[in-house]
């Protein structure tokens, strides 16, 4: 991980942050049990996303994965944050939240609730969202009627000084950055489990992608039959 953060984007094509996207899967492909990702990864699983989290410049995620997630304050605590400070980080991580239909609300996303996270909403939308505790900035980034990612994540490392930025999904974000080409390594933990059922999703939804991408291994590692794979996407 600390290779991931000695990159700090400087190798990224043009002028975007170096991305990291950070998934798992059960053995069966399953990125969701139960409309959550939660129960597929372990406690390794856990240390190595807050791991991440305290390298990275900055967070993306999914509004979606928000929601289904809960998510609270990224940062487990004091020690992440020293963790951070260590690395010549701010004490909080600043998270984008990509949202298209700006359904978000602190009942929903407990990290809207919290007026220390710095929050900043990534949209092509012109509303913004009813007053929270967390008071979002914006991004709005549009081409035609859709969001333009390349435009978001160059606004993202110009404006907010972001060289590295750590991406949790879900999978229809994940499959947008893979099929424009924007993300840089693959942190993938394939899970000793298999779920069955009929819906699955799987950790890159959208489009197909045409040709497959290519990836390099760069490390793998094993924790209680959990295997945690890091690959370079090709260029």
């Amino acid at each position: 991980m600390t290779e991931a953060r000695e990159r700090d984007g400087r190798d990224a094509a043009g002028a975007r942050p170096y991305v990291l996207l950070n998934m798992a899967s059960t053995a069966d492909g399953r990125a969701s049990v139960q409309g959550r990702a939660g129960p597929i990864g372990d406690r390794a699983d856990s240390a190595l996303l807050h791991g991440l989290r305290t390298i990275a410049d900055g967070l993306l995620v999914g509004a979606g994965t928000v929601r289904a997630e809960h998510y609270a304050r990224v940062l487990r605590g004091e020690q992440d944050r020293q963790a951070r400070r260590a690395y010549g980080l701010s004490a909080e991580l600043p998270t984008f939240i990509v949202s298209g239909s700006m359904r978000l609300a602190p009942e929903e996303v407990p990290l809207l609730a919290e007026p220390q996270a710095p929050v900043t909403v990534v949209t092509p939308a012109e509303q913004g969202l009813a007053s929270c505790p967390a008071q979002p900035g914006y991004l709005r980034c549009r081409r035609g009627e859709e969001l333009d990612l390349g435009l978001a994540l160059r606004r993202i490392h110009a404006e907010h000084g972001v060289g590295t930025l750590l991406c949790e999904g879900g999978p229809h974000l994940a499959g947008q950055l893979l099929a424009e080409g924007l993300v840089d390594e693959l942190f993938l933990c394939l899970a000793p489990k298999i779920a069955g059922g009929e819906e699955r999703l799987r950790i890159v939804a959208g489009r197909e992608l045409d040709p497959p991408l290519q990836m390099e291994l760069i490390a793998l590692h094993e924790h209680e039959s959990s295997l945690f794979a890091r690959y370079r996407l090709a260029r």
